[in-house]
């Protein structure tokens, strides 16, 4: 419905000078905010070791785990984005608060929803702590071109069960 649309909430589709189109809106700050509580509430009344928080997102949820991670440094011991973004202009902020903590990044060349260059270079900044897995397409002679990512994936699969 138009009510529960990105839309409706104040999203806007946004076109880089790449030709990538993410959802731009404002930050919720409110929102890290409960779940960093939750977290700490479940750590204090449940039997977790708070020093063995790990951090994952695919997508946004990928953007989500690096931006959540650099605004609470300390607390995750570890983080696995998957076909994650995250703005060029706030790399360097990033970078300086995750220095030395232990990331797997995952992401496929080809990526037509997330720059893979972004995630590439974060991870080369934040040196020996970080790797990446890059997933390459060896089809065909440009791997750059078919390679295959969470979100061709999804695509694909979205198109054979609803058709163009």
């Amino acid at each position: 419905s138009v009510v529960n649309s990105p839309l409706a909430a104040g999203l806007l589709p946004t076109v880089d000078d790449r030709g990538y189109c993410f959802w731009d809106g404002p930050p919720a700050p409110e929102v890290s905010t409960a779940l960093v509580e939750l977290l700490r509430w479940v750590a204090r009344d449940h039997p977790v070791d708070p020093q063995r928080l790990f951090l994952s997102g695919t997508s946004m949820g990928g953007h989500a785990c690096w931006d959540l991670a650099a605004r609470y440094p300390g607390l995750f011991c570890a983080l696995a984005p998957v076909a994650s973004h995250f703005e060029v202009w706030r790399a360097d902020w990033l970078v300086r608060r995750l220095r030395g903590v232990p990331v797997w990044a995952f992401h496929g060349v080809g990526d037509m929803c997330c720059p893979f260059d972004e995630v590439e270079s974060i991870v080369q900044q934040l040196g020996p702590s970080a790797e990446l897995t890059v997933y390459h397409d060896r089809r065909g002679e440009d791997a750059a071109e078919d390679a295959p990512s969470v979100h061709n994936v999804a695509i694909a699969v979205a198109y054979v069960d609803w058709g163009p």
